[in-house]
């Protein structure tokens, strides 16, 4: 299946003389992908004197040890390799090789964020926490809001988005029905 991401650029580095694809903004941002798609790193070698294999290593996060592949040439001067994450988080990424009988690893470490299949098609709910009260005109309590989450599975939602709770503002408060004038016990709303 074929990544939607074309934000990413190719990075072409001096002294390797290597382009590598898929990166944000030359390596600035991690990428975003998803556990069940394997994460194809190609890169090409723009001069091939001297470049007699390459691999890619990987890691999670917090992992202390780096798994090394060696890279397939796909193409004369085209080579890939597929990070498969077992876990959902952040994971650095870089190139190494043997150039001119020297082995030597890329100066920059590159990031993708793998995340749950789910974030490409969830229904996502938006919960206000304080309507969510069985008392009127009393905030709910997480009790009362989790209440409610079999009624939410329901309707079809899959992710809970809960919106930060703010202090409600006093100044341009609104009243019932968006209008301009609120009173003393008009509940307003925490943007105001």
């Amino acid at each position: 299946m074929e990544k939607i991401f074309r934000t990413t650029a190719m990075k072409q580095d001096v002294n390797m003389n290597l382009t590598i694809f898929p990166q944000v903004d030359n390596g600035k941002y991690p990428i975003k992908w998803e556990t069940d798609i394997p994460l194809k790193i190609t890169v090409k070698v723009n001069n091939k004197k001297g470049v007699s294999h390459l691999y890619l290593k990987y890691k999670m996060q917090n992992e202390k040890n780096w798994i090394k592949l060696e890279m397939t040439q796909n193409k004369d001067r085209e080579y890939s390799a597929e990070i498969i994450a077992k876990k959902i988080g952040l994971y650095f990424y870089t190139i190494g090789g043997h150039f001119g009988g020297k082995v030597l690893e890329y100066e920059k470490t590159f990031s993708a964020y793998f995340q749950r299949t789910k974030t490409r098609f969830s229904a996502w709910y938006e919960m206000w926490p304080r309507s969510q009260g069985k008392v009127e005109g009393k905030s709910a309590t997480f009790k009362d809001m989790e209440a409610r989450l079999p009624e939410i599975h329901k309707m079809g939602f899959d992710t809970l988005y809960l919106v930060p709770i703010y202090p409600v503002g006093h100044t341009n408060k609104k009243g019932p029905n968006n209008s301009l004038i609120a009173g003393p016990n008009d509940p307003g709303s925490p943007f105001s």
